[in-house]
C-alpha cells in the first residue's frame, strides 16, 4: 500500500485518525470482524496488532511521528538490512523519529552478500503486543517508495501462533518467522495471531488471496483448549486445501515442543491429538497428489527445552534463532523452495 509517498509492507487496510492521520492494520475489516466471537476478547486485539508491519521509503530522510495507540511498544529502523537503531513508544504519546542521512553507511560501497533490500531503503518495522498510529510523514527533500528491484523478489506468509507472532524473540526481527525470511532473502508477511489463531474461515479467504510465493501454516496449539479436533481439522482443512489450489508451495509446522509434551501436563493427550491430526491431513492431501504440499514436525525443530523460556511454550531468542536456521534450512535444501 502507498501512502504519502511511503510503501506500507504488511498493512492491508488503513483508517484515519482524528488528526489527520492513520491506523494501520495487518487484516481487512471482515476478518478482523471474525475475532469478535463473543468469547475470545483477546482476539479481537491481536488482530489489530501491528506486528512486523514496516513504513519503507528512499530518501534522504524524514520525519516520521507515530504512536502507539493502546501499550508501550518498539519500533526498529533500518537502511536495508542493517539496523540504525531502536526507539521505545510509550503508550498514546506522539514520538517524532528523526531519520537522517548515515554518512559511513553512504561513503561506502558494502560488499553484503544475501542483502535483502538496497541499502537505499529506509525502514520502520514495528514489534510484537501494539497498535500504531502514523500521524505525519514530513520528507527531507524528495522520497518515494521503494521499486520492486530494492525489495526481496519473493514473499513468505506465516499465519500461526504467538511463537510465529514473535512472542519471546524481543524484537520482531529476531523472530523465528523473521529469520528464515533473512536466511532465503525473502520479505515476510506476518499474520500470525498470538493466542488466537483459530482458523476462521474469513481470516483463511484472506490470507489465501495475498500476495505470497511460499506459505507457512503454524497450526493446531492456540486450539487445543478452545475446539475439538474435529473442528481444527474442518478448519485447517479448508485453508490448507484453498491455499494449495492456487498451485504455490504451503508448508505446514505441527506444534513445536512444550509443557504440553510432558507426562504432568494435563493437555499431553489432547495435544498428541492435534498434532497427529495436522499430520493425517497433509498425508490426505498429499494423497490426492497435492504436490505442493509440505510438511514439518515442530518436535523436529524445538528438539530441547533450552530452546524456551521459563513457560515452557514460547522460544526464547536464542531458540528462535536456532528454529529460523533449522527451518530455513529445511525450505531450501530439503524441499527446494527458495
Amino acid at each position: 500500500m502507498i501512502y504519502k509517498n511511503t510503501y506500507l509492507h504488511n498493512v492491508s487496510e488503513i483508517a484515519p485518525l482524528e488528526d489527520g492521520g492513520i491506523r494501520i492494520f495487518r487484516f481487512p475489516e471482515n476478518a478482523r470482524n471474525s475475532f469478535d466471537d463473543g468469547e475470545h476478547p483477546y482476539a479481537v486485539e491481536v488482530g489489530q496488532m501491528t506486528t512486523g508491519c514496516e513504513i519503507r521509503f528512499v530518501g534522504e530522510g524524514a520525519d516520521i511521528t507515530i504512536s502507539a495507540l493502546d501499550a508501550d511498544g518498539t519500533v526498529e529502523i533500518f537502511r536495508g538490512d542493517l539496523l540504525v537503531r531502536t526507539e521505545r513508544l510509550p503508550q498514546k504519546v506522539k514520538t517524532t523519529l528523526s531519520l537522517r542521512p548515515i554518512p559511513g553507511l553512504d561513503k561506502y560501497s558494502l560488499p553484503i552478500i544475501n542483502n535483502r533490500f538496497d541499502l537505499s531503503v529506509w525502514r520502520v518495522v514495528f514489534d510484537h503486543d501494539y497498535r500504531v498510529g502514523i500521524h505525519s510523514i514530513e520528507p527531507i527533500g524528495d522520497i518515494r517508495a521503494p521499486k520492486p528491484s530494492e525489495m526481496p523478489p519473493k514473499r513468505i506468509l506465516a499465519y500461526g501462533s504467538s511463537i510465529t507472532h514473535s512472542a519471546g524473540a524481543g524484537f520482531y526481527t529476531n523472530s523465528y518467522i523473521y529469520n528464515v525470511g533473512r536466511i532465503l532473502g525473502t520479505d515476510i508477511l506476518c499474520k500470525a495471531m498470538g493466542g488466537s489463531c483459530f482458523i476462521q474461515r474469513d481470516v483463511a479467504d484472506y490470507i489465501v488471496n495475498e500476495s505470497w510465493d511460499v506459505a507457512i501454516f503454524e497450526l493446531g496449539i492456540n486450539m487445543i483448549t478452545e475446539f475439538s479436533v474435529e473442528v481444527f481439522i474442518e478448519r485447517a482443512s479448508y485453508l490448507i486445501e484453498n491455499a494449495l489450489n492456487l498451485g504455490r508451495p504451503v508448508v505446514l509446522i505441527s506444534n513445536f515442543t512444550s509443557y504440553n509434551d510432558l507426562p504432568e501436563s494435563s493437555y499431553k493427550d489432547i495435544n498428541e491429538a492435534y498434532v497427529k491430526a495436522l499430520e493425517n491431513i497433509y498425508k490426505r492431501f498429499k494423497g490426492e497428489s497435492y504436490d505442493n504440499l509440505y510438511y514439518i514436525r515442530g518436535r523436529d525443530i524445538v528438539t530441547d527445552f533450552n530452546y524456551l523460556l521459563t513457560d515452557l511454550i514460547h522460544p526464547s531468542p536464542y531458540g528462535h534463532a536456532e528454529m529460523g536456521r533449522k527451518i530455513a534450512s529445511i525450505i531450501s535444501k530439503e524441499f527446494k523452495l527458495l
